[in-house]
């Protein structure tokens, strides 16, 4: 995994003082190559140009749920930055078949689909 730590005044003091092993937002994790995490693309990835696709209200749901987005997306294939609105959903997987998201459950599970409520 690759981490990225601040270090701000105290902090090494507070953390040796707690059983923890890393402290930090993982950005990479090694599955068969090297995956962008949800949270680093979160954090990070409105920054980006390249390989970022969006998604409209009518293929969030599909890809949230575990589909397949057959559209063409201006993408290389590979992992990709998924957005949605103004937002950064995380990360998919584009190919010749389409679009599937690589977004944990736990992770798509929080997002609410339709207008914000004012």
């Amino acid at each position: 995994m690759v981490w990225v730590v601040s270090d701000t005044g105290g902090a090494e003091e507070i953390l040796n003082k707690l059983k923890i092993k890393s402290a930090g937002v993982p950005l990479l994790r090694l599955h068969e190559r090297w995956k962008p995490t949800t949270v680093g693309l979160q954090v990070f990835g409105g920054l980006a140009v390249k390989n970022v696709v969006s998604l409209d209200d009518e293929t969030l749901d599909l890809f949230l749920k575990g589909g397949t987005v057959r559209k063409n997306f201006s993408a290389d294939y590979g992992y990709v930055i998924v957005k949605w609105k103004n937002g950064v959903l995380g990360c998919g997987l584009h190919g010749k078949e389409g679009l599937k998201t690589q977004i944990p459950v736990k992770g798509w599970q929080q997002v609410k689909v339709g207008n914000p409520e004012p």
